[in-house]
């Protein structure tokens, strides 16, 4: 046996020496070219390109800027009439939760695993599965925020969706 892995040893070191050489001769034919140099023209498109770009980012800074001005200034305004408007609002959200409540619709965003497990293909599983992704991720803001949930698809979010509502 002895003798046929020495064969063995002397044909990969053979084969080991043949692809170094190769390699050494690859090497020295890829340093015996003469390097290519760049083109004129490359350098000079770069500096156009950098002297079109640098306007363009001063002009969408000076848009941001102007902006968050804006915004500052519309948030302080929005502080002032916000306070009347808050107390119309919470008038309004009192109806219409009594409104919702009378309609018979299940509120997702307060109901209970056994109040889900009610409406119509949602089962004990996913209705724990609403109620987690609820907990996890806060309130649903659309109806349509309850595709997040696994196991809820376009279509049975279509069978439900005449039963349920979205309240903040």
């Amino acid at each position: 046996m002895k003798p046929i892995s020495m064969r063995v040893m002397r044909r990969e070191k053979a084969a080991a020496a043949a692809l170094l050489l190769l390699g050494l001769i690859l090497l020295a034919a890829a340093l015996w070219q003469p390097k290519e140099i760049e083109p004129e023209g490359w350098i000079e498109i770069s500096k156009q390109v950098e002297q079109t770009i640098v306007p363009l980012e001063q002009e969408r800074a000076k848009k941001e800027l102007e902006q968050a001005q804006k915004q500052e200034s519309g948030q302080a305004q929005k502080q002032e009439s916000g306070q009347a408007k808050g107390q119309e609002q919470r008038q309004a959200q009192g109806s219409e939760q009594e409104g919702a409540g009378n309609s018979g619709l299940i509120d997702i965003n307060r109901a209970s695993a056994e109040e889900l497990d009610a409406l119509p293909g949602i089962g004990a599983a996913k209705a724990a599965a609403i109620v987690k992704e609820r907990e996890k991720n806060g309130r649903f803001r659309t109806v349509e925020d309850l595709l997040r949930v696994k196991g809820i698809g376009p279509k049975m979010l279509e069978k439900i969706k005449s039963s349920i509502v979205v309240k903040p």
